[in-house]
């Protein structure tokens, strides 16, 4: 199975994959242009983490559990270098693909349209389907440390609704969401936090 992650990088989006999974025809859309403070960026956004975290592990070949609760700083620290290393060597791969490439069937790119009906216009494509992603929540007391077993209550951009309590690290995540804004609120504490998903 083709690992690959999507970053958002300033106001592209860079698809990862790992050298062995790169596709011939995805040579022209490498971009040599990642810096170290591009993972600083990724490390220090929670949603970005999760990806970057996953990369480390694919290029490593191991699961590290132990890395999910670490902070920024440690972050920085053991998975920022492995990271760097990756892209240098080539194990990693950044592609800067256009939207257009991503919409487009490769002979409407060639410039030749599809044939629709005689005297109509070609068909319109299917927009492409919504892509899932994910929401986590972390819930810290003025001191920094985890508020466990905290009432939570997410209104998905759906309306629906999910509740529960933190885990023991004040945190809860809910994956397989469509993109888009939540209303996080933590009942007991009257505290309303909204947040693009």
């Amino acid at each position: 199975m083709r690992n690959k992650w999507r970053l958002k990088n300033g106001s592209d989006t860079l698809i990862i994959v790992k050298r062995s999974d790169l596709y011939p025809e995805e040579l022209r859309f490498t971009s040599p242009r990642l810096t170290p403070n591009d993972l600083d960026r990724w490390l220090a956004d929670p949603l970005a983490r999760q990806t970057a975290l996953e990369m480390f592990e694919a290029v490593h070949g191991r699961s590290r559990s132990d890395l999910r609760q670490a902070g920024v700083d440690e972050l920085r620290r053991s998975v920022k270098p492995g990271l760097i290393e990756a892209f240098k060597r080539g194990d990693l791969v950044a592609l800067r693909i256009p939207q257009l490439f991503l919409t487009q069937s490769p002979m409407e790119e060639a410039g030749e349209a599809p044939a629709g009906k005689a005297g109509q216009p070609p068909p319109k494509p299917a927009p492409p389907p919504r892509q899932k992603t994910w929401v986590e929540i972390e819930l810290l007391d003025e001191q920094g440390q985890p508020m466990a077993k905290e009432h939570y209550r997410i209104e998905l951009p759906d309306g629906s609704i999910r509740d529960g309590l933190l885990d023991p690290q004040g945190r809860a995540r809910i994956d397989g969401i469509d993109p888009g804004m939540c209303q996080i609120t933590f009942p007991d504490l009257k505290v309303n936090t909204p947040h693009r998903s």
